[in-house]
């Protein structure tokens, strides 16, 4: 009996830890196809991007209160913040350049904080 209790564990402990590392993971392997410099009426920007992942296709906003965390000043949260809307844009005039989009604070298509550019 115990060596099942301790099999139960295992698989419970594996799957919530699979299921933690692809929570904020929305987009890989993507290709930028529309860019907006505002989203909702809010001081963010947004993008569409097509690809693998729960949010391709829709609007995916990148809010700049999502860059701050407590290790980060607030020069910090708006100099990454700049830089994610100058990866979009970049992405948007490069169709050869894939993207990964990410988000650090929560598993929705709402509120992304993390922008990667690569080539395949």
């Amino acid at each position: 009996m115990f060596n099942l209790k301790r099999s139960l564990i295992v698989i419970c402990f594996i799957m919530l830890t699979i299921t933690q590392a692809q929570a904020g993971s929305y987009i890989a392997n993507g290709t930028v196809k529309e860019v907006s410099n505002v989203a909702s009426n809010t001081p963010a920007f947004a993008i569409i991007v097509d690809g693998t992942g729960i949010c391709a296709g829709q609007w995916i906003p990148f809010y700049p209160e999502n860059f701050l965390t407590e290790n980060n000043t607030e020069e910090d949260k708006k100099d990454a913040y700049k830089r994610a809307y100058a990866n979009a844009l970049l992405a948007m005039t490069n169709e050869d350049l894939k993207v990964s989009v990410h988000n650090y604070t929560g598993s929705s298509c709402d509120g992304a904080s993390y922008l990667s550019l690569y080539r395949e």
